[in-house]
């Protein structure tokens, strides 16, 4: 879990919440959390799978 928070605006926000998006040969996921006081989305991860507990068993690196 604590790869899925960030510091912004002086505190840790998660960025558990994701989209996913598919190609033939990448996946690619964006985790964001959700600023509601100044309505913004903010962008924690762009990119590949993020690492978790059961990653290496199923193949992640």
């Amino acid at each position: 879990m604590k790869m899925r928070e960030r510091s912004y605006g002086g505190r840790t926000v998660d960025i558990s919440a994701h989209i996913k998006g598919r190609s033939q040969k990448n996946t690619f996921r964006l985790h964001f959390y959700i600023d509601r006081e100044n309505e913004l989305i903010v962008i924690g991860h762009a990119g590949c799978h993020m690492k978790t507990a059961g990653s290496h068993r199923r193949g992640f690196k």
